[in-house]
């Protein structure tokens, strides 16, 4: 659940390489109560802003804080195109994980034919579902499993088990 801001915090931090509880040290614990939520998510978006990162219009605090799919997607998909999607992602090397991961006779989407932003953004969703099946999270609604943070944290685990440890 992003709501709260502290997720979001973390995988703001881990995406922009920034020292560990840099960020989460300025939040309001335990962030349970909507104004301690609010200044928690606002604290994150002004950092990203400060960062550079452009959020598009729709993305507003108490729509994150209240959990409103649209913008909560939009945000996590303008969090990975501004941190260099097509500089980060190949889409070969994707196209190969998501078959290794799935297994051999599992059949894997083809969107070549698509404009390359939509072509790996296809390929990341397509990834990330797959992952997340290797934890037993059917992410068959990808606009509502990446608005509550289960397959970031998943993706994250699956590659870096020692940053976020699942329960």
């Amino acid at each position: 659940n992003l709501s709260d801001g502290f997720l979001l915090a973390r995988l703001t931090e881990i995406e922009s390489r920034a020292p560990y509880k840099s960020l989460l040290s300025k939040l309001k614990q335990p962030g349970n109560l909507l104004a301690q939520k609010l200044h928690n998510v606002k604290c994150v978006l002004d950092k990203l802003v400060e960062r550079g990162i452009i959020l598009d219009d729709e993305i507003s605090v108490p729509d994150i804080v209240g959990g409103k799919e649209e913008p909560t997607e939009t945000l996590l998909w303008t969090l990975a195109a501004q941190f260099g999607l097509q500089r980060l992602v190949n889409a070969d090397t994707i196209q190969r994980e998501t078959k290794s991961i799935a297994g051999k006779n599992t059949n894997v989407f083809d969107t070549t034919n698509k404009p390359l932003v939509d072509h790996l953004e296809a390929l990341l969703r397509q990834w990330a579902m797959v992952v997340a099946k290797q934890y037993g999270v059917e992410a068959a609604n990808i606009r509502y499993d990446f608005s509550d943070g289960v397959v970031w944290c998943l993706l994250i685990h699956h590659y870096l088990p020692s940053v976020i440890k699942l329960a």
